[in-house]
Formats: structure tokens, C-alpha cells, sequence
């Protein structure tokens, strides 16, 4: 028996220790808009309230990314939450990688060649997404 746990401990350390980390910053939006850009229109804004990360959209383009370096052809995955109006998400300034659903969220993408941002934008309206525990990982 004492092989037997041994072995299980081995096996969950190895484990843990291949877990890339965030490559984002402030991705749970504990210190605000540390790391995040507002780049909406007039009309729209990104901003942290609650401690979640709110993409208002008044009359205009609302519109916040975080700028990080991924390299093209390389598989990524984000998770966070989110809760609103489903938006759009991107890897660069043209190329979306998904779009939010309320709840817990997973996307698994390739980047873009043009891959320089996670960004999540709102077009509609009159409506607003919330966004929180932001986390960007490299698949191995």
C-alpha cells in the first residue's frame, strides 16, 4: 500500500506542474483596469464594476482587451465567466475566436497571424456583459 500512494502523489504533482500560468494580468479584476484598455466608441465603455469587468454598450461600440503576446498557429484556451448579453471575443484587431455564453466559459483557439490581444467587444445596443476570472493558457 504505501507504493500505491506514493505513486498517486508522483502522479498528481506531475500534473499540477504542467498547468501553464495566465498570461494575462488581473484577469479576476481585483485591481481594476490593471492590464485592460477601454477602446469603445463614444457611447460604449469597459470598465470594472463589482469586481467584474462590464462591457457597456449605450449607443455605441463598446470594446476592452488586454494587449499579450501569443504566437500564430499556436493553440490557446480561455476561461472565464460571464453573464449579459453574449458578445463577441478576439485575438487581434479583425479575428474572432468565439463569443461569451452566460456561465462558465472555455474556448480552445489557434491564433490568429495578426494575434496581439484577448479583447471582448458588444455592438448591440442598449445592452451590457460582464466578464470575470479572465484566464489565458498555453496548450502544451
Amino acid at each position: 500500500m504505501p507504493g500505491l500512494r506514493l505513486g498517486l502523489g508522483l502522479g498528481l504533482s506531475a500534473r499540477a506542474a504542467s498547468v501553464s500560468p495566465n498570461l494575462l494580468v488581473n484577469g479576476d479584476f481585483s485591481d481594476g483596469m490593471t492590464g485592460w484598455t477601454d477602446s469603445s466608441s463614444a457611447g460604449g465603455s469597459a470598465t470594472v464594476i463589482g469586481g467584474a469587468f462590464v462591457i457597456d454598450n449605450v449607443t455605441g461600440t463598446a470594446r476592452g482587451n488586454q494587449m499579450v503576446t501569443l504566437t500564430p498557429g499556436v493553440s490557446y484556451t480561455l476561461t472565464f465567466t460571464a453573464s449579459g448579453q453574449s458578445i463577441p471575443i478576439y485575438d487581434s484587431a479583425a479575428v474572432s475566436i468565439g463569443s461569451t455564453e452566460s456561465g462558465a466559459n472555455e474556448i480552445t483557439f489557434t491564433a490568429s497571424a495578426s494575434a496581439d490581444r484577448i479583447g471582448f467587444r458588444n455592438f448591440t445596443t442598449g445592452t451590457s456583459a460582464s466578464i470575470d476570472d479572465v484566464v489565458l493558457r498555453l496548450n502544451s
